[in-house]
């Protein structure tokens, strides 16, 4: 099964709501996923204020339930170095 792979800004912007319709529009009614860097990501910068998400919030905590989580492949990691 194909998924949208969200990076950690349209995530969040999802999530919100803040999406115009034509973005919106692309996701909607697909099988949503995100890289697991996403995870460590968003705590990261939680942690140290810049981005404003309680990762105990249990509305949020069920929307990332709904989501694929993909492991970092070697060819990611190998790509990100470059």
């Amino acid at each position: 099964m194909e998924c949208s792979v969200l990076t950690l800004i349209i995530l969040i912007f999802y999530f919100n709501r803040d999406l115009d319709e034509r973005e919106y529009t692309c996701i909607v009614n697909q099988e949503l996923a995100i890289s697991d860097i996403v995870l460590w990501e968003m705590a990261m910068l939680a942690e140290a204020g810049r981005l404003k998400i309680n990762l105990d919030d249990a509305e949020f905590r069920s929307f990332l339930r709904t989501l694929t989580v993909l492991p970092i492949t070697l060819e990611i990691a190998r790509l990100s170095t470059q």
